[in-house]
């Protein structure tokens, strides 16, 4: 009892005018918690993606003087071999622009795709505070909620009760009414 007027009083002080609307209200921040998960999930598939074409693009750059001199060297072999591993991962970091960049040939600068990682890393950074938020608020709407399904339990055990109560006295009145009827027929007869 004590237990049911304390969650009737937190019902009213945060504005619900019942418990549908509580459970609705739970609901709603359970389906957004959700989203910000799978918006997360989004974001995080995004700042790999553009980190990964980030690495080579600074791959690319880095090499490029390399490759230049290489392609004007007279003796490209001799060149080749002093350079073999800076060349491979510069023709390597080609391969995957090719494959990875959209634009078709124009390189996006380094601080483009940094600041686009920034603003990715601060978008999930709000989500993941907001659902820290939601987690707070669910945690307490929780006991709320755990409170409410037991005071529907305690009224539905005590319609049931009652139920039983009455279908104990109309079981006593037929009874009765049966002994009764006996009791006529045999004077009857």
């Amino acid at each position: 009892l004590k237990q049911g007027f304390k969650t009737l009083n937190y019902l009213q002080e945060n504005g619900f005018k019942n418990a549908e609307e509580f459970l609705k209200k739970y609901s709603e921040l359970s389906a957004r918690k959700m989203q910000n998960h799978e918006q997360i999930n989004s974001i995080e598939k995004k700042m790999n993606h553009t980190a990964y074409r980030l690495k080579y693009l600074r791959i690319y750059r880095e090499y490029k003087p390399i490759n230049d001199r290489y392609r004007k060297a007279v003796f490209q072999d001799k060149f080749f071999r002093k350079f073999e591993d800076e060349l491979m991962m510069f023709r390597e970091a080609v391969e995957e622009l090719k494959r990875t960049e959209p634009s078709g040939g124009v390189l996006p600068h380094t601080k483009r795709l940094e600041d686009e990682i920034k603003g990715l890393r601060e978008q999930k950074n709000k989500l993941i505070a907001d659902n820290k938020n939601i987690d707070k608020k669910l945690k307490e709407y929780n006991i709320v909620k755990e409170n409410i399904k037991e005071i529907l339990e305690i009224k539905s055990e005590e319609k049931q009760q009652t139920e039983q109560v009455q279908i104990a006295r109309q079981n006593e009145k037929n009874k009765k009414f049966v002994e009764n009827l006996k009791k006529l027929l045999t004077g009857f007869a």
